[in-house]
């Protein structure tokens, strides 16, 4: 009896993940945006985000937390993503035109913490992607990758930390009857 009832009380896993719900408070970011082929992702995040880094330093702006890649949309059958190489900053400021400002608002987030390679985390959200299902929640874009563990400093891809954020609402009711 008590092994059931314990078990009943643990975390569901999805692909192997657990999924955590939270409160993600409003945040500010600055970053670069553009749509890019799949295969190109890493390039141009790569390209991108020491730019990103140079102009908040430039413009003395107090980084909050780690890179993070944003995904508007990742259509696999195109072969685009919709994407962003961004870093949490306290503060606006006048930037020039080839950086952007992303304020997101306070949410419901479902958090993943994934360890290991970059080109292994599809799991990760096909186990976000389940969730939602089983728990009638939709994604409110953008997804967020927060790469906790510089790669440059931890040579070992096992111990990786990115933090796979998805905010949600309550998926639309589908047995709703439209006029």
């Amino acid at each position: 009896y008590l092994k059931r009832r314990c078990e009943g009380m643990a975390h569901k896993k999805y692909h192997g993940y657990e999924v955590a719900e939270e409160e993600f408070p409003e945040t500010n970011y600055v970053g670069t945006r553009k749509e890019v082929s799949i295969a190109d992702i890493s390039t141009y995040y790569g390209e991108n985000l020491p730019k990103v880094m140079e102009i908040a330093a430039t413009e003395k702006l107090a980084i909050t937390g780690a890179p993070c890649g944003f995904y508007w949309t990742f259509d696999e059958k195109a072969g685009t993503s919709d994407m962003a190489a961004a870093i949490p900053v306290k503060e606006e400021k006048k930037l020039p035109k080839e950086f952007q400002w992303f304020k997101l608002p306070a949410n419901k987030a479902l958090v993943i913490d994934y360890l290991g390679d970059y080109a292994k985390m599809k799991d990760a959200h096909l186990a976000m992607e389940d969730y939602m299902s089983s728990n009638n929640l939709r994604n409110i874009p953008p997804v967020i990758e927060s790469y906790v563990t510089d790669p440059g400093a931890e040579p070992d891809t096992a111990k990786w930390l990115t933090k796979v954020i998805y905010f949600v609402e309550p998926a639309p009711d589908s047995t709703e009857v439209k006029d």
